[in-house]
């Protein structure tokens, strides 16, 4: 028997262990205004934020991630606010529909916040950074972030292949599932869709390169809470060599610094569901 199952067993795992996600997405689209007086906007970009909650809400947490960052010990206050400035004379407000300014907040934020990380500790910046990967398949992984996973024939995604001999991750309220495409491996984030049958995919990041030997990780980090998480353990070495926590309020893949958790315990071990 296929220890991975089929395609579609993976959809029925994910309606199974997902029921809540879908209702967390509900509850962050209804969110309030954005950062700004809405009663006091002049401009049409300015209205179509206050228009479409969506926007108001990238709005509000650009907001907020700008704001951590700008007092984030090590950032160069002066240089992020021109740089923010120019963000918006530029980019945002040339932006001619909502389409435009959804993805320009997406792009300005994980820039902000890639900032942050850098000024937080330049040391382990490089623990952050996605792993190299030829930007033609990058581009093919990202293209299904926001769509559905579900009801595919052979694979959930056309083009990609499961990796041989690595399980999908299961947390609560989310899976991780490995695929690969002309040797470039993957980690995609799939949560439940609006139909229980299906899923969506929420996040993609790269892994490390297939010559490298690797086992894929099911991981918890252990504090006064814990977090659930993913991480790569390359063959022959007894340490993670990277680790991602799992966002599922955001649908988001965060790379952590591992030279940097100090007074967390991370576990890993091999996952076993799905055999």
């Amino acid at each position: 028997m296929d220890r991975f199952g089929s395609p579609l067993s993976l959809i029925a795992m994910v309606a199974a262990v997902l029921p809540f996600a879908t209702a967390h997405a509900q509850d962050d689209a209804k969110g309030d205004g954005p950062s700004f007086d809405c009663a006091r906007v002049t401009s049409d970009v300015n209205r179509l934020i206050c228009a479409t909650p969506e926007l108001a809400a990238w709005d509000r947490k650009l907001a907020i991630d700008y704001a951590a960052t700008l007092h984030q010990g090590g950032t160069d206050q002066k240089a992020l606010a021109a740089d923010e400035d120019r963000w918006l004379r530029t980019i945002r407000n040339r932006c001619p529909d909502a389409a435009c300014l959804e993805t320009a907040y997406a792009s300005r934020d994980r820039a902000v916040l890639d900032q942050g990380l850098k000024a937080a500790s330049p040391a382990a910046y490089d623990e952050t950074r996605p792993f190299p990967t030829p930007s033609a398949s990058l581009e093919i992984a990202r293209a299904w972030i926001g769509k559905p996973c579900g009801r595919a024939p052979a694979t959930p995604f056309p083009d990609f292949t499961r990796i041989k001999g690595y399980l999908p991750v299961v947390t609560p309220g989310a899976i991780v599932a490995p695929f690969e495409t002309d040797g470039t491996r993957f980690a995609f984030l799939l949560l439940a869709g609006n139909d229980p049958n299906t899923c969506r995919v929420a996040d993609v990041v790269a892994l490390p390169d297939a010559d490298a030997g690797m086992s894929f990780l099911q991981c918890t980090l252990g504090g006064e809470g814990d977090d659930h998480g993913f991480g790569v353990r390359r063959d022959g070495h007894p340490n993670t060599a990277a680790y991602w926590t799992i966002d599922i309020r955001n649908g988001r893949l965060m790379r952590r610094p591992l030279g940097v958790l100090s007074g967390f315990k991370l576990v890993c071990r091999e996952p076993e569901t799905g055999e």
